[in-house]
C-alpha cells in the first residue's frame, strides 16, 4: 500500500529532525520539507507538522 502524504510528510519531517542535534525552527522545517516534497500541497505540510 501507498504511503499517504501525511506519512510521507511525518517520515520526512523526522528523518530532518534527528538529523539536526541542535534541533529545527518550524519555518525552516517547513521550507526543507517543501523543498523535498514539491508535489505536497503546501498547506498539507502546514497541518501536518503544526502539532
Amino acid at each position: 500500500m501507498a504511503e499517504t502524504q501525511r506519512e510521507k510528510i511525518t517520515n520526512k519531517a523526522l528523518e530532518i529532525l534527528e538529523s539536526t542535534s541542535a534541533g529545527v525552527r518550524y519555518s525552516d522545517l517547513f521550507r526543507k520539507l517543501a523543498e523535498i516534497l514539491p508535489d505536497v500541497p503546501q498547506n498539507t505540510i502546514h497541518g501536518t507538522i503544526w502539532d
